[in-house]
Formats: C-alpha cells, structure tokens, sequence
C-alpha cells in the first residue's frame, strides 16, 4: 500500500467562488519526498492538471493507493474530478472509477468526532496549535493560516510562499494522519470538542 498526501493550492479572485472561477496553481503530493505540480513552472492550469493525472493514473495502476487529505473530499478531490473533465482528460465516469480506485483518507471527516461531530473551526493551523499545547511533542509542525494570502501571493507572483505553504500543510497531514487515532481517543476521554467556541 503505498500512501500519497494530496494537497492542492488554488486561485480564486472572490472567496464565494469555490468550483466557479476557481483555478488550481500548485498541486502537492507527499510520498517518499514531495513532489509539486504548480503553474509557474509548467504554464498552465491544464498542464498542471495533466501532470498530475499522468502521475496519478501510474500510480494507481501499479500500486494499492491510500490518498490522505485534510478536506479533501469536500475540496480537492471534487476540484481534480471538475477540472479533468474540463480538460479533457477523461469523462466524468472513467474518473470517477480512477478515483474509486484508490483507499481515501480524509482526516477533516476523521477528526468530527474528537471536534463533537463539528465542522466550524476545524482548520489545520489550528488543530496543530492545540496538539502542540495539549500532547507536548516538539515535532508537531509549525503550521499558520494562509488560505487568505495565497491569492495575494499569486498576484504577487511570490510562488516561493506558495511552495513553502503547500510543503508545510503536506507535512502537517503527515503528521496528523500518524496521530488521529491518539487524538480522537485524548478529546473522547476528555469530553470536550477539539476546538472550543472561544478558539473560533
């Protein structure tokens, strides 16, 4: 079983957007080393999105595949399925069975019912915050919110940041992902969500 961390960066000029005028930049995947697919460096979103299926499709026609994610059954996944569609690159049923295909490992769905079977407030910056408060490993990934800046930074064409953001929330999956079973079982015992309404 090989396990790929999948995060992807997107551009959208108006929040409310999402699925509309919403354009991928930089797709990340985390195996043995990372490995970035970004707009800068291949020139398009449709070069972007093609790069990856090619890497994705021989991957999982060679191996077990476990694709880990924070939110991305609700985002990435959905994203990649619209955008091969619209480029071209196969038709909504032969991408569903590539998708299928794969064991799917979404740890913002993992994680509901340490948070009380809540959604608001569960971001990744700050369950890293909390862990690091509350299971005292120095090796819980320093992780900010920057889901607001990345469209400043692609403005700016500060991809370094963009990279070095999609880096950090690959490895902060990593991380999760070795942890949420500790982590479920440390909020169900203290009876309490993982994010508390004073930390929204």
């Amino acid at each position: 079983m090989v396990k790929l961390y999948l995060d992807i960066e997107t551009y959208r000029p108006r929040k409310r957007d999402a699925f509309i005028n919403e354009k991928i930049i930089a797709i990340g995947i985390l195996e043995q080393s990372e490995q970035l697919f970004t707009i800068w460096r291949l020139g398009s979103e449709e070069n972007v999105v093609k790069k990856f299926y090619n890497y994705f499709e021989e991957m999982v026609n060679n191996s077990f595949i476990e694709v880990i994610g924070f939110n991305i059954l609700r985002m990435d996944i959905p994203l990649l399925i619209q955008k091969g569609v619209e480029y071209k690159i196969k038709d909504i049923e032969e991408l569903n069975v590539l998708w299928h295909n794969t064991f799917t490992i979404d740890l913002f769905q993992a994680l509901l019912p340490a948070n009380q079977y809540r959604f608001k407030g569960l971001k990744l910056p700050k369950i890293m915050e909390i862990l690091k408060e509350k299971i005292k490993d120095n090796r819980v990934p320093q992780l900010k919110e920057h889901g607001e800046e990345i469209a400043k930074a692609y403005r700016e064409k500060r991809y370094k940041d963009i990279e070095r953001w999609l880096k950090q929330d690959l490895y902060a999956t990593k991380y999760l992902y070795e942890k949420t079973i500790d982590i479920i079982k440390l909020f169900l015992m203290e009876n309490k969500p993982l994010i508390s309404s004073k930390d929204i």
